[in-house]
């Protein structure tokens, strides 16, 4: 396969084997604010493993080098890296920043992010929870505390017409349902949203605990915040569900676009799999994937296609067929969330991956 053509198969030998893991720290205060933010890197993998970042303003735009060393040498297993919104600044060459910011953090396999903000009475909470789709404890009027709702664009497209529904705690809509909330939300830009905005938007204020419902966008990510007694931001984006493990959180709809990501052999493979592979393939809301492999050392390319499961959660059983030159090779993956997806393969000349695709 990396002689000549590129394809890419699932191998059920190598469970749990993937790169690129990308995680991220949603809000990381200014170093000059009075909350001040603790960013926690936990190493849950089995191997030690180095961590690298890149970090983005509240506007979207880039603070400093992408892909930055946020440490030196590696942390072992269950082994944690504690870096404060001054010690970013200086890995990224940055003076502080206006307003809260947002750390995308990348190593080879499992890791976990928590972020502590202490506000300036000494409460401590964690603002690392986001959801998709909807927040749930908005204050209301009565209330001295305020909610704010950071609007978060993970992806690196604008998203535009980001519309809400607003509903009481007896459940009735308030005002019109379906109201724009934000036109548009440049890549990795993040937004803030308070009570005072949404009374604007659908014209009324409320009594008691509403809930947003918010249209449905892959790379949306929303962090509901309330401000207590003026002092102390408490996460309300954590909860719990009736949704099983066995659920997923996105819909086919939200894997459709072009996916692309780079591969190389694994170990096992044979001697003669030394190119690495670029892969660009395209999901339609169907749940038909296909595309081209490219051997970035010969620049010979092999089509293939593959189906995912009615429900998104598989890729399965791929090919990639030429008969002429009697090669072949199979593929399949699992969608990690919704834009991440992780794909195993071989072919007939012995080639070992494993990769990760990203939209």
């Amino acid at each position: 396969m990396f002689n000549r053509f590129v394809v890419l198969v699932f191998v059920l030998l190598l469970p749990g084997l993937a790169f690129g893991e990308t995680a991220r720290a949603y809000l990381m205060t200014t170093p000059s604010s009075v909350n001040h933010s603790e960013l926690h890197i936990l190493n849950t993998s089995t191997n030690a493993q180095s961590f690298t970042g890149t970090f983005y303003a509240r506007s979207g735009d880039r603070l400093g080098s992408a892909n930055r060393a946020l440490h030196s040498g590696s942390l072992g297993p269950n082994q944690r890296l504690i870096l404060d919104s001054s010690e970013l600044a200086t890995i990224f060459g940055v003076t502080p920043w206006d307003g809260p910011a947002m750390l995308e953090v990348t190593a080879n396999s499992d890791f976990k992010l928590m972020v502590k903000l202490t506000s300036p009475s000494g409460f401590v909470s964690n603002t690392n929870c986001v959801t998709k789709n909807a927040v749930y404890n908005i204050e209301g009027f009565e209330q001295s505390d305020r909610s704010y709702i950071r609007f978060i664009n993970i992806g690196d497209s604008t998203i535009t017409s980001i519309l809400g529904t607003l509903y009481n705690q007896e459940g009735t809509q308030i005002g019109d349902g379906s109201q724009l909330l934000l036109s548009s939300l440049a890549p990795k830009e993040q937004v803030f949203i308070n009570n005072n905005d949404l009374a604007t938007v659908f014209g009324s204020e409320w009594s008691g605990t509403a809930m947003l419902n918010v249209s449905s966008h892959s790379n949306l990510r929303l962090l509901n915040l309330n401000f207590a007694n003026n002092e102390t931001f408490f996460n309300f984006s954590c909860f719990e569900s009736t949704q099983t493990d066995r659920e997923i959180s996105w819909q086919m709809s939200d894997l459709a676009g072009t996916w692309t990501g780079t591969g190389f052999p694994l170990p096992g493979s044979a001697s003669s799999c030394v190119n690495s592979i670029r892969i660009t393939a395209t999901m339609t809301t169907n749940g038909y994937f296909s595309g081209t492999a490219t051997n970035n050392g010969t620049g010979l390319s092999q089509f293939f296609d593959a189906w995912a499961l009615t429900d998104g959660s598989f890729l399965v059983w791929g090919l990639a067929v030429d008969y002429v030159n009697a090669y072949g090779a199979t593929f399949a993956g699992k969608f990690e969330n919704d834009s991440l997806l992780t794909v195993y393969g071989r072919d007939t000349e012995d080639c070992y991956s494993v990769m990760s695709l990203t939209k």
